[in-house]
């Protein structure tokens, strides 16, 4: 009876130890994979918002990369406006090649002081179990903008 009893609390604590133990690398993991996801969100707003892309005056027959500012942090409404025609242009899998989100979904806003949506890419998460989203703060004619990313 003993070594039932004893078996039986052996085998109760090995199991709870093993389900702390997955719990605790599936933790690390997600950390992980968020640190990865924000450094390249980190990357793609940093060149967004301090270049003017590739041709320096891109549009959207002729981008080869995306930069939205005239100079550091001063956005540029023309390259707002071709952005959108990108977006329009190429899709949601063509935005994420040329942003290089490295197979990453996105959702990429734009918006001024006031809150008011200036351009919108991409689709908004749902059901996404790590999601990150980047700010970046520049210039919009004058007056403070944000352009936040998420990816996921």
């Amino acid at each position: 009876m003993d070594l039932i009893v004893a078996s039986f609390v052996f085998i109760v604590l090995l199991t709870g130890i093993l389900w702390a133990w997955n719990w605790e690398v599936e933790q690390l993991d997600r950390k992980v994979l968020a640190g990865e996801i924000g450094e390249r969100g980190l990357r793609i707003t940093d060149a967004l918002v301090k270049s003017r892309g590739y041709p320096a005056a891109w549009n959207a027959s002729d981008v080869e990369v995306v930069g939205l500012a005239d100079s550091d942090r001063q956005l540029s409404a023309s390259k707002i406006e071709g952005l959108i025609a990108l977006s329009e242009s190429i899709g949601y899998e063509g935005m994420k090649g040329m942003l290089g989100t490295w197979g990453h979904d996105f959702y990429l806003r734009i918006m001024d002081d006031e809150s008011a949506v200036l351009a919108e890419a991409g689709e908004e998460p749902v059901m996404a179990r790590t999601v990150v989203t980047v700010r970046r703060y520049a210039l919009y004619e004058g007056r403070s903008a944000v352009v936040e990313l998420t990816l996921w």
